[in-house]
């Protein structure tokens, strides 16, 4: 038996009230596929600088092994003929990072445009390190763990807050150009969200012209009551998620609504993009 179908069962036994430590040990992580965050400023595209950049991909230090991965990731095609040229003659540990981060390129490269005709089921799996102690378990706990707020983000304190980043490029759904999305704690407590087997209620919704916002995604319903639960998120931590950067024939103006119980709506900030009519209307089948 396939571990998709395992699952499944399992899944089926938990909504029973059997099997919840199965079913939670097999399911796959929902993890997002991140390139580097697009670096403040200019780039500077010199061969000198970029070849500086490329020696740092072999360097111990993480922090400086992060911006130089981020500065050649948006230098893009300007620094591939540097890197194969790493890729041949540098140290054997430079040489090895090179040749992998000219496969990261690629794999942004081969990336499609987030054009769909329907309403997409909502993507935002997050785990969290407290459990739910008043849930009545078997609900598919994520993996996906928050972690401390990047130096590049910034905001206002107070609160829960939704970030886009619509300029940093990821891959939703592994597949699909998407854009960076951050759900911070600027407050100083914890927080918790409502959740239906570690998805939170985290949607995109658009604008055409001057009329209302309307959602373009949605999130489907459970008939098994174990899928609802809690997640937390401690002060000075965020989830970083992926999300579609969508491409459409409709221009439009777009944000992230995210809701969670006896709250008001926290809104991201407004952003420009383009939209396809069905988006507003016909759900994706589940």
């Amino acid at each position: 038996m396939s571990k998709r179908n395992l699952g499944r069962i399992s899944w089926l036994f938990s909504c029973l009230g059997l099997g919840a430590v199965a079913y939670a040990s097999i399911q796959p992580t929902e993890e997002p596929l991140l390139f580097p965050p697009r670096p403040e400023g200019p780039l500077d595209l010199r061969p000198e600088s970029m070849a500086r950049d490329i020696a740092t991909l072999g360097d111990e230090d993480p922090a400086a092994r992060g911006a130089a991965e981020a500065r050649l990731f948006w230098a893009g095609e300007a620094a591939r003929d540097s890197l194969r040229r790493a890729a041949k003659g540098a140290g054997l540990r430079t040489e090895a990072a090179a040749r992998e981060f000219l496969r990261l390129l690629d794999r942004a490269a081969s990336l499609k445009p987030s054009s769909f005709g329907v309403k997409l089921r909502g993507y935002a799996y997050v785990g969290s390190k407290v459990r739910d102690r008043e849930a009545l378990g078997g609900y598919w706990a994520s993996a996906y763990l928050p972690g401390p707020v990047p130096g590049y983000v910034r905001v206002r304190p107070g609160g829960v807050r939704v970030v886009a980043r619509i300029d940093d490029l990821t891959g939703f759904r592994g597949r699909y150009r998407g854009m960076r999305v951050l759900v911070v704690n600027a407050g100083r407590e914890r927080v918790s969200f409502d959740a239906q087997d570690s998805r939170i209620d985290l949607l995109q919704e658009a604008r055409v012209e001057k009329g209302e916002w309307k959602p373009i995604e949605y999130l489907p319903s459970s008939w098994c009551g174990n899928s609802y639960h809690r997640v937390f998120l401690d002060p000075g931590e965020c989830w970083t998620l992926s999300a579609p950067r969508y491409e459409g024939v409709l221009r439009a103006r777009f944000r992230l609504r995210l809701d969670r119980r006896g709250e008001p709506p926290v809104y991201s900030e407004e952003f420009e993009g383009s939209v396809n009519p069905e988006q507003f209307t016909k759900e994706e089948e589940h």
